[in-house]
């Protein structure tokens, strides 16, 4: 697993993770949990998605325990559940998979930015294009209101990286290097899980 030189929190699909195409589910929560605690640092924007995502790591946190050997791997547990008409698991690790997702989108426009020469310090654009990519679709009137209102308590650029450099002496340099890995390995991530439930039809398009 690469690694740049501070205390950032990675995603990554390397064989301890992944085996087979498979996750290995304890190992899936144990990252997933990872990346609450780098979004619990970022402030009140982000407290709606840090209790979403912990509620669903939660959820399949249980499903996992009743069945410690037959939920070894996270795709086995949930057509398990599937072909037992059950939709717990299912329905909460694609609401876990759509946060992940969005601050993997968040943190690729903010790179994409840099890689055109940008310096933008106000955030609030790439969260509009992270919701408007990822969540948007899946969220009614009141949901997207809310987002708005989150978006005021949104730190700008600097705050950002300070926040991801915690512990460690600030650099910004090592801090994109760290988000631009912890990105990569995130998105190949959350596409393997995209692919899986279209491949079983278990994406449940619905508004909430």
């Amino acid at each position: 697993m690469m690694r740049a030189n501070l205390n950032f929190i990675y995603f990554p699909p390397d064989t301890c993770l992944v085996t087979n195409f498979r996750f290995k589910t304890l190992e899936f929560l144990e990252h997933s949990k990872y990346v609450v605690a780098i979004i619990e640092k970022m402030g009140k924007m982000f407290a709606p998605l840090k209790y979403d995502m912990n509620g669903n790591i939660n959820k399949i946190t249980a499903t996992y325990k009743k069945d410690e050997i037959g939920h070894l791997y996270l795709e086995d547990m949930v057509l398990t559940e599937q072909a037992a008409g059950g939709t717990v698991t299912v329905d909460a690790l694609q609401w876990l998979r759509r946060g992940l997702h969005f601050l993997a989108k968040f943190f690729e426009c903010i790179l994409e930015d840099i890689d055109q020469g940008g310096n933008q310090q106000s955030l609030v654009p790439f969260l509009k294009i992270a919701y408007e990519t990822v969540l948007q679709r899946y969220h009614g009137w009141m949901g997207g209101q809310l987002f708005n209102v989150m978006c005021r308590f949104a730190p700008n650029r600097r705050g950002l990286y300070k926040i991801l450099a915690s512990g460690n002496t600030y650099n910004e340099e090592h801090v994109v290097a760290g988000m631009r890995v912890f990105k990569t390995n995130l998105l190949d991530c959350i596409n393997h899980l995209i692919t899986f439930y279209r491949d079983h039809s278990l994406e449940n398009e619905a508004v909430v």
